[in-house]
This record gives C-alpha cells, structure tokens and sequence, in this order.
C-alpha cells in the first residue's frame, strides 16, 4: 500500500512538473502593440478621472489640474502649429482601429473626424464611473485650456459618424 501512495504521488509531482506552462514573450504585430498602447493610454485616463470624481471633484477641475501638469512641462515653442500636429498623431495614436482625416483646413482652423475612438468605453456606456460623454468633455477641456497657451481654442463634437475636433486660431 506504501508503494502504491508512493507511486502516485511521484506520478502527481511528474504531471504537473511536465504540465507546467512555459512562457515566452509574444511576437506581436505592429497594429497589435498600437492597440494595446491606445487602450492602455485611454484607461489611464479613464482611471484619472475616475479618481478625481470619487474625491468630489467635477470633470474641468481634472482636467485643469491634468493639463496644468502638462503645460508646466510643454514645449511652448512649437506654436500653435506644432501642437496641432502633435495631436493629430494623438488622434491617430489612441483611435487605431478607426480614422483620422481633417474634413477642412485654413490657416487658422483645421477640423478632424476621427471614427472608432475608445470604443470600449462608449459600447459599455461607462466604465469605472466615466461615462463616454465624460471622457469626451474631458479631453475638450483638457485640450482647449492647452490650446489656449498658443492663441487658440479646441472642441470635440461627437457625432453618429464621429467626433469632430476643431482646433482654431483666435
């Protein structure tokens, strides 16, 4: 009976030495490692807001104190024009699986629409507490007070074919 026992917990101690997963890294594609930065990039911010609601605080005082971090830190000599080149590829960066084209173009004003944007969070209505309509005040906000360092103003429109970003000289 002791060899028995014995037997099968040698046999139970080698399965699962030899069932043990090994792992490895993944090769992944480069569309696949964008989607993973953009949904990474999309639920950082949707935790930062997150937070900031269950310390009481409204959608603009988070992105106040969110782009005020930024703008201490911003390269303010890329003008108005190098910023809305920065983000159009923002926009390109966290919408991966969608479209990006700029609809009208001025030397003032330039207007984006971009298809797809965070749909993991507009399919599920809300998510952590934000909703998509949160998320999408935030980053107006965010985006039209860093706009407003360069003689500028930023909008986000959402749309049933998009959000339309405009992004304008004063």
């Amino acid at each position: 009976m002791k060899k028995l026992v014995a037997i099968l917990c040698f046999s139970m101690s080698l399965l699962s030495a030899i069932s043990q997963e090994k792992f490895s890294v993944p090769v992944m594609t480069d569309q696949e490692k964008i989607n993973g930065l953009a949904s990474s990039w999309n639920t950082l911010n949707i935790y930062l807001i997150s937070q900031g609601k269950s310390l009481g605080k409204s959608i603009e005082e988070i992105a106040t104190y969110t782009s005020d971090l930024y703008m201490a830190d911003m390269d303010k000599s890329i003008g108005f024009n190098g910023y809305v080149k920065t983000l159009i590829q923002g926009w390109v960066g966290t919408a991966p699986t969608g479209k990006v084209e700029i609809t009208e173009q001025t030397g003032d004003k330039i207007v984006l629409k971009v298809t797809n944007f965070c749909n993991q969070l507009k399919e599920k209505g809300i998510r952590y507490n934000v909703s998509y309509q949160d998320y999408i005040k935030y980053l107006e906000y965010r985006g039209n007070r860093v706009f407003s360092v360069f003689g500028g103003t930023y909008s986000i429109k959402d749309t049933k074919d998009g959000l339309i970003i405009t992004m304008q000289k004063k």
